[in-house]
């Protein structure tokens, strides 16, 4: 399994699983348990695609990720909080649970995601 080097390439393949995201919500009604569950077989299904790992392992994951999730939409004000922002979480929390990235990597990449944001 090989991981991304540069905070680049995790940003490269992060903007992968948004767009991934954002073409699945076109099949979704706004809001609701479907939306956000077809948002997390997305993001599941690329990090297995990409660390060949079994998507029902990182499934097992799930409810740790989701309480996180709470977590960190806590600190995000309503009127920055969007499904971009989700994804990258989401990515690199489920990677962080997997034992594949520590914390600092994480607040790296989700660092170099915010930079990127403000770049725009």
């Amino acid at each position: 399994m090989k991981l991304p080097r540069k905070p680049k390439q995790w940003l490269s393949e992060i903007q992968h699983a948004v767009d991934a995201v954002y073409l699945e919500l076109e099949k979704h009604e706004q809001g609701g348990k479907k939306q956000f569950e077809a948002v997390l077989d997305v993001v599941i299904g690329r990090i297995a695609e990409r660390r060949g790992i079994e998507p029902a392992k990182i499934g097992e994951k799930t409810g740790e990720i989701v309480e996180a999730l709470g977590e960190y939409l806590k600190s995000v004000p309503q009127e920055k909080r969007d499904w971009a922002g989700i994804v990258t979480f989401l990515y690199v929390k489920y990677h962080q649970v997997l034992d594949l990235v520590n914390e600092q990597e994480m607040a790296g990449i989700l660092i170099s995601k915010d930079q990127e944001l403000h770049k725009s």
